[in-house]
């Protein structure tokens, strides 16, 4: 995965997350841009690392799968809220 492709993966999460947020901001409910924003952005670099660490084991010849461990992620995190 290239940066350029890392950079603008990462910036449309902060786009998308924020025009959610404001829309919410506008509808004068609790998160707003910032909030939703940062959580875009964190889930973004959840599926880059993932698919980062899929492509490095399939280099390897490992199997590799990049859904079974973003579905046991974010079951973990859901634990800990």
């Amino acid at each position: 995965m290239e940066w350029l492709d890392i950079i603008v993966r990462l910036g449309a999460a902060i786009l998308l997350g924020g025009v959610i947020g404001l829309d919410r901001n506008l509808s004068h409910k609790p998160t707003g841009v910032r909030t939703l924003g940062l959580v875009a952005v964190g889930a973004a670099l959840a599926v880059i690392a993932t698919l980062w660490r899929s492509s490095w084991l399939s280099g390897q010849g490992r199997r590799a799968r990049p859904t079974a461990r973003l579905s046991a992620a974010a079951g973990g995190a859901a634990r800990l809220s």
